[in-house]
């Protein structure tokens, strides 16, 4: 009777090299359309019968793969800050995985959300000079109190036509490209337990803690220290499961 090394290693031969180039393609093209095709159930149904009960090797194999994800990622466009996140959001559910069919769903999203990050950066880069231009200096500026009125003269426009001209191509104000652009680097910032909460506010020029607690928890439904709490239990072992 096939063990199940033999049947992994079996698989590994006949397939698994394939179904690896697949996902590695399917990332580096941002090929989003193609990847939602093969996700189906029997994508995670063949897995949970290749794995059993082995809830260690299941995850072990997800947390081979995912860096490689991250890295194509990377090197088709995604920053790196984006790419941290998604791995860090999906570790945190990965590590309350009950068992293997769960650990391969949660799998599927995370290549899911690598090969959707690819897509969205191409589409940044069909967006106009001027939106690309603006977003390009919100990211360089996240840690200045930025304002429309900023951003408009380094852009050489008036506040009214740079945030009539943004908000007809994206369909987002500036306000919120420029929250959006301080709520993931204060996520990135609080994974850190060297800098403290009024720290962090003060960097990203909020003028006071409440009001970073409240666009934080507007964007991320959990406040500042929560978010920090929640990083911490991951990485030291203490989360429980519900």
């Amino acid at each position: 009777m096939e063990t199940k090394f033999e049947s992994l290693h079996a698989y590994g031969e006949k397939a698994g090299w394939q179904e690896m180039r697949f996902m590695w393609d399917c990332v580096a093209r941002g090929d989003v359309a193609h990847l939602s095709q093969s996700l189906s159930q029997d994508f995670v149904q063949r897995y949970c019968q290749l794995y059993g009960n082995d809830l260690s090797s299941a995850i072990y194999t997800v947390l081979y793969l995912w860096p490689q994800w991250s890295h194509i990622a990377i090197c088709a466009g995604v920053s790196e800050r984006d790419a941290s996140e998604i791995f860090n959001h999906f570790h945190q559910q990965l590590y309350r995985a009950a068992s293997v069919e769960e650990v391969f769903r949660i799998n599927a999203q995370v290549h899911y959300a690598y090969t959707a990050s690819v897509a969205a950066s191409r589409q940044d880069q069909q967006l106009s000079p001027l939106v690309r231009r603006c977003r390009k200096y919100i990211r360089e500026h996240v840690y200045d109190r930025l304002s429309i009125h900023d951003i408009a003269a380094a852009m050489g426009y008036s506040q009214s036509r740079l945030a009539h001209l943004y908000k007809q191509e994206t369909g987002e104000t500036i306000y919120q490209r420029v929250q959006q652009e301080k709520i993931a680097e204060a996520k990135f910032l609080l994974r850190s337990p060297l800098l403290s909460l009024n720290e962090i506010q003060s960097r990203l020029g909020y003028a006071s803690q409440s009001h970073f607690t409240r666009c934080f928890k507007t964007r991320t439904g959990m406040t500042p220290s929560k978010y920090r709490s929640s990083c911490h239990s991951i990485l030291t072992g203490s989360a429980e499961k519900p």
